[in-house]
Parts: C-alpha cells; structure tokens; sequence
C-alpha cells in the first residue's frame, strides 16, 4: 500500500511538472507584456502627464494669486459700503419724512 502511494505521488508530480513546463511559456509571455504595458504607462506619464499636471499646478498658483486680489477688493468694497450705508440710511429716514404736500 505505502510503494502503491509513492508510485501514485510520483506520477502526480510527473503530471505537475509537464503542467508547470507547458505554462512556463506562457508566464514568460505574460511577465514581459506586463513589463512592456508598464514601459509604456511609465514612457507616457512622464511625457504627458507630469507636464499636465506641472501647467495645472502653475495655473492653480495663478488663481490664487488672482484669488487674493479678488479678495482685497471684496474687503475694500465693503469698507467703503459700510461707510456709506448709515448716510443711505439717513437719507431714506428723510425721503421717509418728506410729505406729498410738502
């Protein structure tokens, strides 16, 4: 029964192993596609992606800088509205007052 189970195991890795060198081939295949297709991604990103997101980020620090400046007049306009408010006020109060007979 043991000599039957090492023959049976025997021819088991036999099997295996044919197995294995039928796929080599094909792994080996595989693994330089896999190589290939990474080559390519690396080639175009350095070439069209870092340059893309290189002007993205320069137009990004445009925009804040034009973000900032916005800014500054947002603040300066309502400086000068908060001044002119209370004499829009007041000036309502004495349209308010005024009387078609007057």
């Amino acid at each position: 029964v043991g000599l039957d189970k090492l023959s049976f195991t025997s021819s088991q890795v036999e099997v295996m192993r044919q197995e294995l060198r039928a796929l080599k081939p094909v792994l080996e295949r595989t693994v330089a596609e896999t190589e290939k297709l990474l080559n390519t991604i690396a080639t175009e990103k350095a070439q069209v992606v870092e340059p893309k997101k290189a002007a993205v980020d320069q137009e990004v620090k445009q925009a804040d800088i034009k973000a900032g400046e916005a800014r500054v007049i947002k603040e300066e306009c309502e400086g000068i509205l908060a001044e002119a408010m209370p004499a829009l006020n007041i000036a309502i109060a004495a349209l308010d007052t005024i009387k078609r007979a007057d």
